[in-house]
């Protein structure tokens, strides 16, 4: 029996039993029934089990700690610093202007969160973003932003006009 951990707060015992894999889970206290489990390059199809039930609440609780990560201007900062390739704290703090100790509590907190990973040479530590995934998702959301900021403009100058024609 293999254990695997899955999303968020659900585990997964895996069981192979001849040709067939069963998996049985517990998320949150619940016990999800069992289920064969088809393995496919790059992913695991759960087939005729409940877990689907339980990953939903698992996967929007990693995404919302994702979110949280990135939910302050210094760490949106420090991943855009990171597009150029990897730095030391020193590098960061010259560029964004911050003090050490705040510097390290933002970068802990993108560590946790595995965003951003370290390399240590010597005595110095190298920062760099695990996945370039992240940016496309940033550049994604900077697209999103200015549509809402458009979309406001244009609502704000219609309010103008109807002000005018008063």
């Amino acid at each position: 029996m293999f254990k695997i951990r899955l999303i968020g707060t659900c585990w997964a015992s895996i069981c192979r039993q001849q040709d067939e894999s069963l998996i049985h889970t517990r998320s949150m206290g619940a016990l999800a029934t069992w289920g064969k489990v088809i393995f496919a390059p790059g992913c695991i199809i759960f087939e005729g089990s409940n877990i689907i039930d339980y990953m939903p609440d698992s996967l929007r609780q990693f995404k919302a700690e994702i979110f949280q990560a990135l939910g302050h201007s210094t760490r949106i900062a420090i991943l855009d610093q990171l597009r150029e390739g990897e730095l030391t704290v020193g590098a960061f703090v010259e560029r964004l202007d911050l003090e050490q100790a705040n510097l390290s509590q933002h970068l802990a907190i993108l560590r946790a969160r595995q965003i951003v990973g370290t390399r240590k040479a010597g005595n110095q530590v190298f920062y760099s973003v695990r996945d370039p995934l992240i940016f496309k998702m940033l550049d994604l959301m900077r697209r999103y932003f200015q549509n809402q900021v458009g979309e406001s403009m244009a609502m704000l100058k219609e309010l103008e006009k109807a002000e005018v024609r008063r």
